[in-house]
C-alpha cells in the first residue's frame, strides 16, 4: 500500500515572553539546530535587576525589624523585673505615708505625692507587661511579612532569569517572530522550536485497510513502512492511530 505522509513532531515548544522588556540579542535564526540549554534570545534585564534590588532591600528591612523586635523583647523582660521591684517600693512608701498621715506626722501633700508615684509606676509596669505579652503577635506579623518579602524576592529572581531564553531541548528553530529592539510584553510569542529526537511521519491510511491495521496493532503486530529520501532508505513502524480525522 502506498501512502503519503509528512514529517511532524508532537514535541514543539512555543516560547513566549514572561516579562515585558526590550529584545537586545538574538543568537539563532530559523532553521538553526540548537542544543538543550543554548541561549536563544536575551531581553534587557535593567528593569528586572532594579526590581530584584528593591525586593532584596525589602527583605533586609523586615529581617532588621525581626532582629530589633527580639532585642526589644529581651530588654523588656529584663526591665519588667526591675519595674515590679520599683512598684513594690512605691507601695511601701504609700503604706508608710498613710501611717504617718494618720499620726499627723506628714502633710497631706506628701501622701498624695506618694500615691501619685505609685500610680505612675503601676501604669509603667502595665505598659511594659503589655509590650512583653504582645511580643509573640508582633513577631508573627513580622515573620508573615518576611515570608511575603521572601516570595517576592524569589519572583524577582525568576524574572531576572527569564530575560535569558534558552532551548528546552535539542531541536531546530521553526519560527522566529521578533527582531532586535522589539518591545515584548508578557505572553508575546518569541519563537518556536521542535525536537529533532521526536520526529514522526503522519500518513493517512486508506479506509479499506484500516480494520486490518487496527487489528494488527491490537495483536502487537505493527505495520511496517519504508521510504526513500535523498537516496537513503528509511524504515518506519506504525505506533498508534490518530484520535481524529484530519482534512489535509
Amino acid at each position: 500500500v502506498t501512502v503519503y505522509g509528512r514529517v511532524e513532531t508532537p514535541r514543539r515548544a512555543s516560547l513566549n515572553a514572561a516579562i515585558s522588556a526590550d529584545l537586545t540579542k538574538i543568537n539563532v535564526l530559523e532553521g538553526a539546530s540548537v542544543s538543550k540549554g543554548d541561549v536563544l534570545l536575551t531581553l534587557d534585564s535593567s528593569d528586572a535587576d532594579l526590581l530584584l534590588n528593591q525586593r532584596e532591600a525589602d527583605l533586609a528591612e523586615v529581617n532588621a525589624l525581626i532582629s530589633s523586635e527580639e532585642s526589644r523583647y529581651k530588654r523588656d523582660k529584663s526591665l519588667l523585673s526591675n519595674e515590679k521591684l520599683l512598684l513594690t517600693l512605691t507601695e511601701k512608701v504609700v503604706t508608710r505615708a498613710k501611717k504617718l498621715d494618720e499620726a499627723r506626722l506628714v502633710t497631706r501633700s506628701s501622701l498624695d505625692e506618694a500615691v501619685a508615684n505609685q500610680q505612675r509606676q503601676l501604669v509603667t509596669l502595665k505598659r511594659l507587661q503589655y509590650d512583653v505579652d504582645e511580643h509573640t503577635t508582633r513577631l508573627e506579623g513580622l515573620k508573615a511579612r518576611q515570608s511575603g518579602a521572601g516570595a517576592m524576592l524569589q519572583q524577582a529572581k525568576l524574572d531576572v532569569g527569564r530575560t535569558v531564553i534558552r532551548s528546552p531541548f535539542n531541536g531546530r528553530i521553526a519560527n522566529l517572530n521578533v527582531s532586535i529592539g522589539d518591545r515584548v510584553r508578557v505572553g508575546d510569542s518569541l519563537l518556536s522550536v521542535y525536537d529533532l529526537d521526536e520526529l514522526e511521519v503522519r500518513a493517512q491510511i486508506p479506509g479499506r485497510h484500516l480494520k486490518q491495521v487496527r487489528n494488527g496493532l491490537r495483536q502487537g503486530q505493527a505495520a511496517k513502512a519504508k521510504a526513500v529520501l535523498d537516496g537513503n532508505l528509511l524504515l518506519f513502524e506504525l505506533t498508534r492511530l490518530s484520535g481524529e480525522t484530519r482534512q489535509d
